[in-house]
């Protein structure tokens, strides 16, 4: 990924670096009930996670990148759900970490692919999935920025 992290300030709106898309989620998550597991089966506790997943923040941005991604998330639950059984080699964890970095399931990730997570993502952009991929300032231009929110906690 292009240049360093950006740095935030409170109250700031921010420009994402190397020319990138600056992307806002929306706290409340992934509304609606998550896609169908597109996998031939399902292990136990699979279901749980992959439902899990589709409420998070994130979901927004998976669901605006189409069908495609899903089959990469479910292996993502596929690999997940055996590595939390505490026998799965190191390199398994190692390739679960890669995932969860392309996918932005840490905080680092998300900063990484410009996501950030705000209270209320603007009603133009919440009601197109596509258009949630691209922050727009008060003049319509794409990729110029994203609201930073304070942590009420």
């Amino acid at each position: 990924m292009p240049g360093p992290l950006p740095k935030y300030r409170d109250g700031q709106r921010r420009k994402a670096a190397g020319g990138g898309f600056a992307v806002d989620l929306p706290a409340a998550g992934q509304t609606g009930p998550p896609p169908a597991w597109p996998l031939a089966t399902q292990a136990e506790g699979e279901a749980e996670r992959w439902a899990l997943l589709w409420t998070s923040p994130q979901a927004v941005a998976w669901e605006a990148l189409g069908y495609g991604v899903r089959a990469v998330l479910a292996r993502y639950v596929r690999l997940a759900v055996h590595c939390e059984t505490g026998d799965a080699p190191a390199a398994l964890l190692g390739e679960l970490r890669q995932v969860e970095d392309r996918f932005g399931l840490s905080p680092l990730a998300m900063a990484k692919l410009r996501w950030a997570v705000v209270e209320e993502v603007p009603a133009d952009v919440a009601e197109h999935p596509a258009a949630r991929l691209r922050a727009v300032d008060g003049a319509g231009r794409p990729g110029r920025g994203v609201r930073a929110v304070d942590n009420p906690a």
